[in-house]
């Protein structure tokens, strides 16, 4: 209970459910956060021992809800094909972004309607006198061959700009995601070429994961003959490890797959709707894609941690339905039903990480040794020993998931039973296990291709 600087968790949980209603500008946010206040005061009556769970609920809902927009970072050669790949991505504005003389050398901010930013900033490679404004940007080493920069000429609106030290830029400029732009139909010089392989290298170090290779112009290649168009996308894939996704923003080739990438290589705090409700119509993923998506990395987060961390499997699963529930506007009496089966699954779910040990320990006490020389009786200590989750979470958790997602996503024909869900999942078992010893990327994909498979139409 609460004294002096001490808080009950009790009030604790008012306090995050307080949170997420304060802070909710979504009117649907608004309101479901309303009736489950409503609900809990109604059933428990305020009473903190009957509130334990529910505030497992509050924490799950404010992990959602109080996700960040993308912040995205743009770089590439001049001519690349930057503005164009946002505009068939997200519409404008990129394009309304005039490199006259005078804004060569900044880095635009840009911010659509749904608040996803996006950062333009000045050429690299060949003579671009600015590359080290760019470099100093994104936290790369500058080149000893162009003038020092030793701060960003960052526009924040139309009118606003400021400069910015390198200790302020993540400040005002927090970076999600970087996409390097490179035109894949141009044959590149031996400076260009060192010149984007050291930038690539570069962004991998700093980025790792939260990077992406964009290979524009695909549809230019297409003109050459088929062994010149292989040879030079396979310049392109040897200096960046195989990882270039290849597009065209004039016939749309191969947007979906890179809209899919971005979805999987943001970090998880940060709001996909807002990447979602941003895409231009043609562009747009199917909500049971972008949910399946989504949950990949909420999975793969959760077969990481280990039985002790209790707290943070039963959160972890609850954002699980309560995401699913928000994605398809469920109404009050399903957002109950389904993360009210959520909170019973939770309780059982740490146990997957958790193998009790019985060990024969010598007998206590007088009675005990009595018992023993007399009649033999051994005696035990239960030990706990804890490991990840892993597949048997994900066999625990993932067929409930399953169930609710067919039924909100109203999928012609019949959901899998429980024990083909089973299967799917111990066919993958070594592939799985695998992964989980290879990083949490690789995890989440291979958890993305099982949901895919339970989901495939033509199973």
């Amino acid at each position: 209970m609460s004294d002096g600087n001490k808080k009950s968790r009790f009030e604790r949980a008012l306090e995050a459910i307080k949170h997420v209603i304060d802070f909710a500008t979504a009117e649907d946010v608004l309101e479901t956060g309303q009736k489950i206040w409503q609900e809990i005061n109604r059933q428990y009556g305020g009473k903190e021992d009957s509130l334990k769970d529910n505030s497992h609920v509050a924490v799950a809902l404010h992990r959602i809800y109080m996700s960040t927009p993308p912040r995205i970072a743009l770089v590439g050669m001049t001519s690349a094909g930057k503005s164009s790949l946002i505009n068939a991505l997200f519409g404008k504005p990129v394009t309304e972004v005039k490199r006259t003389a005078d804004t060569t050398h900044l880095v635009n901010r840009i911010e659509f309607s749904s608040d996803l930013v996006i950062y333009d900033t000045p050429g690299v490679g060949g003579d671009e006198q600015f590359e080290n404004i760019t470099r100093l940007f994104l936290g790369i080493p500058q080149d000893d061959e162009l003038e020092y920069a030793d701060s960003v000429p960052f526009k924040l609106n139309d009118i606003e700009m400021r400069e910015l030290s390198n200790e302020k830029l993540r400040d005002y400029a927090p970076i999600d995601l970087v996409l390097l732009v490179i035109d894949i139909s141009r044959t590149l010089t031996r400076y260009d070429k060192k010149t984007v392989e050291s930038i690539f290298l570069r962004l991998k170090d700093v980025f790792g994961n939260r990077f992406i290779v964009v290979g524009t112009h695909l549809d230019e290649l297409h003109e050459d003959k088929e062994e010149d168009k292989k040879a030079m996308i396979e310049s392109y894939k040897k200096f960046t490890d195989n990882k270039i996704l290849c597009v065209s923003t004039t016939t749309r080739e191969g947007l979906e797959e890179l809209v899919l990438a971005i979805f999987r290589n943001l970090p998880h705090n940060i709001s996909l709707a807002s990447l979602q409700k941003t895409l231009v119509q043609e562009r747009k993923v199917t909500r049971l894609e972008f949910v399946l998506t989504e949950i990949s990395n909420l999975l793969s987060d959760m077969m990481l941690l280990s039985g002790w961390e209790e707290e943070d499997i039963k959160i972890t699963n609850l954002t699980l339905f309560c995401l699913i529930c928000h994605h398809f506007s469920v109404n009050e009496e399903t957002w109950l039903k389904y993360n009210g089966d959520a909170i019973q699954l939770s309780k059982s779910l740490p146990d997957t990480g958790i193998k009790r040990v019985t060990k024969v320990r010598n007998p206590k006490g007088f009675w005990e040794k009595i018992r023993g020389s007399l009649f033999g009786t051994k005696f035990f200590d239960e030990y706990r020993t804890y490991h990840k989750i892993g597949v048997a979470g994900l066999e625990t958790v993932l067929p409930e998931l399953y169930k609710l997602t067919f039924k909100l996503s109203e999928l012609s024909g019949s959901p899998l039973k429980e024990s083909d869900v089973l299967e799917l999942i111990r066919n993958r078992q070594i592939q799985l296990e695998k992964a989980m010893n290879e990083g949490g990327e690789n995890l989440s994909l291979c958890i993305n291709e099982l949901l895919r498979e339970l989901f495939s139409q033509d199973r």
